[in-house]
């Protein structure tokens, strides 16, 4: 829609100053009224169409990207602390033994279609996530909560079958309102029809979507904390992020919310452009395929993989500088639980080629052998992160080095999720690159490294540990914080040796935006939209 707007203008200007009769006055009437009609709408770029809208199955980059406007949680996450605050949830306190948890809902709240938001949303949201027949990814992260009560229309008890601390920030990253009177009786896990005419809580609401294209989204004004300022979000499907850049350039975009780091120079000189970085919860590592047995089962070659890259040479190459090195998946900010103090991996070409000869491995003219096996893999990386992609090159070359032969491929998001990251058989995917984004919250790695999400879930490296487990589990479930604490160095202890996700690097949030876009944080962009404004 805007565009076309923009065309007509365009076009009857030309048409205009070539009769001779385009007066100063219209001139500054058109410009006045496109000012007016960009303050009130704000395209964005999602790297793919997103499969579903439904808040109970989506997963990927882009459906959460495009569902946070229009879907809230109980809870949120402050972009500057971390805490966890109030959303569809007005309170919420944990009981003395730590079983159950009680949830105060705003009496307010109303879905897109008018109908009221009640405890009923919220049991029937848990209810079918947990559903082993709807198999919801989400879902997996809520197993611990055995019943879902409801005392009233605006409270709700979750009953657990343990202690879990850190409930409310899980449930902030992890759980979105689903609409009960619109899909009670539906197949959750075969019903196409919901994303075409989602419906949610959000201060935003669904218009229309063109696959491959945009999906657009307008103000809804019976949200509970006011209408948005800005009338109209538009998600432009662009999986190329150097077009997303040019888009930026000419103002078809307006922000591009987690902005890749090594676009970062390319953008900065941009007059009207301006970009904002702040700490977040995102890390970046070369995954491998735990059930590639024959290439990765030895985690001395895991070992010798990331002794062979230098990672000061990516966050200097790629970020800039901007960035830190990676040793586990709790980044430093959440001082707490962060152990400085686990097995490093400086770069040392010398010390990975030793690991590879004591794992069996002989080097030859043409790579590693053993047993008739080549230390030969496919490297994936996707489209849409320059980030991403930049690194996958320089690892390869890293490799290369060592006499490691891994074979780059770069495939569209869509592609990338359905056939590599869950495809994680023994003849699924070998290794890829990409960022991992858990809550900022040491709980939020329950989902990448536990082993009941090794088949279906975010633990996309299959990795099973039994003692990880333990621990993790532990962790999720005890009140003492130095009990937690103790817990989780161990688990990055183990990770840090067992290296099936080779860490990278800590990087920033960024956000690149037009100077006249305000009041968006740079991590969590999309859940503030709300507040956002454009300047005079």
């Amino acid at each position: 829609m805007t565009d076309s707007i923009s065309n007509t203008v365009i076009s009857r200007r030309n048409f205009l100053i070539s009769s001779g009769i385009l007066t100063v006055g219209v001139l500054a009437m058109q410009k006045e009224l496109a000012s007016a009609q960009a303050k009130e709408s704000l395209t964005v770029p999602v790297i793919s169409s997103p499969g579903t809208l439904n808040p109970i199955l989506m997963a990927s980059t882009a459906e959460l990207q495009v569902a946070t406007p229009l879907h809230q949680s109980l809870v949120q996450i402050d972009p500057d602390t971390f805490e966890p605050k109030p959303q569809l949830a007005e309170s919420w306190e944990v009981a003395e033994d730590g079983l159950s948890w009680t949830f105060h809902l705003r009496t307010d709240v109303t879905w897109h279609d008018g109908e009221p938001f009640t405890a009923e949303d919220v049991k029937f949201t848990m209810d079918t996530m947990v559903d082993e027949e709807v198999n919801s990814t989400r879902g997996r992260q809520f197993l611990t909560i055995a019943e879902t009560e409801i005392v009233d229309d605006h409270t709700v008890v979750f009953h657990l079958d343990s202690p879990w601390a850190s409930l409310p920030v899980i449930i902030a990253g992890r759980w979105s309102a689903a609409p009960k009177h619109i899909l009670e009786g539906v197949d959750i896990a075969t019903d196409t029809s919901y994303t075409a005419n989602p419906v949610g809580v959000g201060p935003y609401k669904y218009v229309s979507a063109a696959s491959g294209d945009h999906v657009q989204l307008e103000a809804y004004e019976g949200f509970y904390g006011g209408t948005p300022a800005i009338r109209q979000v538009i998600f432009k499907i662009i999986p190329d992020s150097n077009v997303q850049i040019a888009q930026l350039r000419t103002g078809e975009l307006d922000a591009i919310p987690f902005f890749p780091d090594a676009s970062v120079q390319s953008v900065q000189a941009i007059p009207g452009i301006v970009v904002d970085r702040a700490a977040d919860s995102i890390w970046y590592a070369l995954h491998v395929n735990n059930n590639r047995t024959e290439l990765f089962g030895d985690k001395l070659v895991r070992q010798a993989l990331s002794f062979a890259i230098d990672r000061e040479g990516l966050i200097q190459g790629i970020l800039h500088g901007e960035g830190q090195v990676a040793t586990g998946p709790i980044i430093p900010e959440i001082e707490w639980a962060y152990n400085p103090d686990v097995m490093q991996f400086p770069y040392d070409p010398d010390k990975a080629r030793e690991l590879l000869a004591e794992a069996g491995w002989s080097e030859t003219d043409d790579g590693w052998e053993k047993d008739g096996t080549k230390l030969e893999f496919t490297l994936t990386a996707f489209t849409g992160n320059a980030t991403v992609e930049q690194t996958a090159v320089l690892v390869q070359q890293y490799l290369a080095d060592i006499g490691v032969k891994a074979n780059m491929e770069v495939l569209e998001f869509s592609t990338f999720i359905t056939d590599v990251r869950d495809n994680r058989s023994p003849d699924g995917y070998y290794s890829f690159i990409s960022y991992m984004t858990p809550e900022p919250e040491p709980d939020g790695i329950f989902a990448y490294f536990h082993s009941s999400n090794a088949e279906r879930g975010s633990n996309f490296t299959a990795y099973s540990n039994p003692e990880v487990d333990e621990l993790l589990e532990l962790g999720r479930t005890s009140t003492d914080q130095e009990e937690r604490k103790q817990a989780y160095f161990k688990v990055q202890e183990i990770l840090a040796e067992d290296q099936t996700r080779i860490f990278l690097f800590y990087p920033p949030a960024n956000l690149a935006r037009n100077e006249k876009l305000q009041n968006l944080p740079a991590n969590d962009t999309l859940h503030h939209l709300v507040g956002a404004s454009w300047a005079e």
